[in-house]
């Protein structure tokens, strides 16, 4: 993933963790509840081309996916409304944008194979 940062334009890449918690107890206790079913906050982080942690969100339930977190921060604000320069790289659990390249998944022209 190193190597795509030489691309024109990226300035980093975002990917969200799951960091597992107690159950917090309550009436929205199943929202903690992630996918690989364990009570978890989802930790989204965006770091630059040294490694460098420049964006952190840590605010968002296990059961919130990638995308949502990231559709929902201030630097996906910054970057839509390019006050923010540049390009992020991503995984495919994020949406294809002007602003964020992901993966194709099933390429089908000769532009999505290159």
């Amino acid at each position: 993933m190193l190597l795509v940062f030489y691309l024109i334009g990226v300035v980093g890449a975002v990917d969200g963790c799951l960091i597992k918690i107690k159950s917090p107890g309550g009436n929205d206790a199943e929202l903690f509840r992630c996918r690989k079913q364990f009570f978890a906050l989802n930790i989204q982080a965006v770091c630059d081309l040294n490694l460098i942690i420049r964006n952190l969100v840590v605010r968002w339930y296990g059961s919130a996916h990638d995308s949502r977190i990231f559709l929902n921060s201030t630097i996906s604000d910054g970057l839509q409304d390019n006050v923010l320069p540049g390009v992020l790289v991503g995984d495919s659990g994020y949406p294809l944008t002007h602003y964020l390249m992901t993966p194709i998944t099933r390429p089908t022209t000769i532009g999505q194979q290159r």
